[in-house]
């Protein structure tokens, strides 16, 4: 059962669809019950199954609440078991064209190199079906970054490069990440640690300064990157149906870090942090698995992570080392 919030939000969604069907037909749902299930089924056409399944249970709850026959409501739920049958076979039709599955935990170093390769020709010649983009340089920037430090694709928004000071007393390069998930389930872990940062590699320092440019460039003709970033989902999808290369998202690469971290055998604690989660739990359960991981050739990209907060920043190389906030947030 549900409680009477949820009942109440249940009738009034269920009053709009027949204020609806008044307007439409000019008569009410009790005149002919099963002519409104008819109706309805056919006004749902393109609903998506969740959808379906929500708004013939709310009208069930009405039908009931107004004391419709049982014939009535049996006769909506025989329409209601039959429209959400067909939706899950036309589902399941489309999982088995597109590889099993719609999207990707996981994205070999083979598949990557394609999508990286139409890219830098600015998605030219893509099995004739795709012409270029104005967001191929930054999306071609994002998932070359991004294997490697597994960011949230909304992160991607607030990042910047840093100079830090190494283990060893030099210079060395970070990433400056705002976290986008702090709640209150994650403390005591999160508290007053806004960001993270990242202790990268060259290489890797070079690769985020491409997308850094690049998303700065587009961000003054898109000045809102939840708006880019819809685009650069679009195009990866169009992309990737277009290569035959069904299930891979922008989120694909946060995976394909975690199996490499897996596969290479980092910590899982380790990985967490890297991630901005709170514990191992969730980059171990739900997380590309060890066996999709592939490593470059020699260390890894990301060798630290600690947690920050706002007003207590990773120390930068010309002021000596690590504030002990930062130490302290492990």
């Amino acid at each position: 059962m549900f409680s009477e919030q949820t009942r109440i939000q249940y009738l009034f969604r269920a009053r709009k669809m027949m204020r609806k069907y008044f307007r439409k037909k000019a008569k009410t749902w009790q005149d002919d019950p099963n002519a409104f299930v008819d109706w309805m089924a056919k006004t749902g056409t393109d609903w998506v199954k969740s959808t379906w399944r929500l708004t013939f249970r709310t009208v069930e709850v009405a039908m009931e609440a107004d004391g419709a026959p049982g014939e009535a409501l049996e006769y909506l739920k025989q329409t209601a078991r039959n429209g959400y049958r067909d939706r899950m076979s036309s589902l399941n039709q489309k999982r088995r064209l597109k590889g099993g599955q719609q999207r990707r935990k996981s994205l070999s170093e083979e598949d990557l190199q394609q999508l990286l390769d139409v890219l830098r020709r600015q998605g030219a010649e893509c099995n004739g079906k795709l012409r270029s983009s104005q967001y191929d340089a930054l999306l071609l920037a994002f998932m070359e970054m991004n294997v490697h430090p597994g960011l949230r694709p909304n992160e991607a928004a607030d990042i910047h490069l840093e100079q830090v000071v190494g283990d060893a007393g030099g210079p060395q390069w970070a990433v400056r990440v705002r976290n986008s998930k702090i709640s209150e389930s994650r403390r005591p872990l999160w508290v007053g640690r806004e960001y993270r940062m990242l202790t990268i590699s060259e290489e890797l320092s070079v690769l985020t300064r491409r997308f850094i440019d690049e998303r700065d460039r587009l961000l003054v003709l898109v000045p809102k990157w939840a708006d880019l970033q819809k685009a650069l989902a679009r195009r990866i999808r169009d992309l990737a149906d277009a290569l035959e290369l069904y299930g891979i998202t922008l989120y694909t690469t946060r995976h394909q870090f975690a199996a490499n971290g897996k596969k290479g055998g980092v910590g899982g604690g380790s990985i967490a942090k890297s991630m901005g989660h709170s514990s191992d739990k969730t980059s171990r359960r739900y997380y590309g698995p060890a066996k999709s991981g592939w490593r470059p050739d020699g260390a890894p990209m990301v060798s630290d992570a600690i947690m920050v907060g706002e007003n207590s920043p990773m120390a930068v190389a010309d002021g000596g080392g690590r504030s002990a906030d930062a130490e302290s947030s492990g």
